[in-house]
């Protein structure tokens, strides 16, 4: 079983510490964040997780607890939360990059809108689930019985660009959405 510790690293910067995690393998850092698996002294293994950054305090915070919510009900906690810090570092990766480009935001924009309508239906987590246009997936939500392509478009728009046939050509049916 594993269980949580939240405090500060021996030099002071704020730290999650998952015990009883057994070995895990190249686990990823970044430079907001340190990733290490530890030997403790009665033989059992944590990963500690501290964050080196300290303007990037809140977005640590969120990581914790939603890595903790996250893997308390898993049937292998310890493969969840790596799961989930994964997903998270993705997330991040961007953190060195100036600002996002504007296209990207509006696009980003749409498919949170959508999101936001499609949970009430669909359920938070089958939802989120389905999102998977952030990982460069053909649609922007897939979803068992269908998929949903979400196109932003300004209010002087006339045009809408489709990356690719692939995205609308698929076997289920889709929806193509304007936002």
């Amino acid at each position: 079983m594993i269980e949580f510790q939240v405090g500060y690293s021996s030099v002071a910067n704020k730290a999650l510490i998952v015990m009883n995690t057994g070995i895990i393998d190249k686990i990823p850092c970044s430079k907001a964040i340190s990733a290490e698996n530890r030997l403790m002294m009665n033989g059992t293994y944590s990963l500690e997780l501290q964050l080196l950054l300290k303007e990037y305090e809140e977005e640590f915070l969120c990581l914790g607890w939603d890595i903790i919510m996250y893997s308390k009900d898993a049937d292998n906690p310890v493969n969840a939360l790596i799961e989930r810090y994964l997903s998270w570092q993705k997330l991040l990766q961007y953190v060195e990059k100036s600002v996002m480009p504007l296209f990207r935001q509006k696009g980003l924009i749409g498919e949170l809108l959508h999101l936001q309508e499609i949970i009430p239906e669909r359920g938070i987590n089958n939802s989120i689930v389905s999102w998977v246009g952030p990982d460069g997936a053909d649609q922007d939500f897939i979803f068992e019985d269908s998929w949903d392509e979400i196109k932003e478009v300004s209010l002087a728009s006339d045009t809408v660009k489709i990356s690719s046939f692939e995205q609308l050509l698929q076997e289920k049916p889709g929806t193509l959405l304007f936002y």
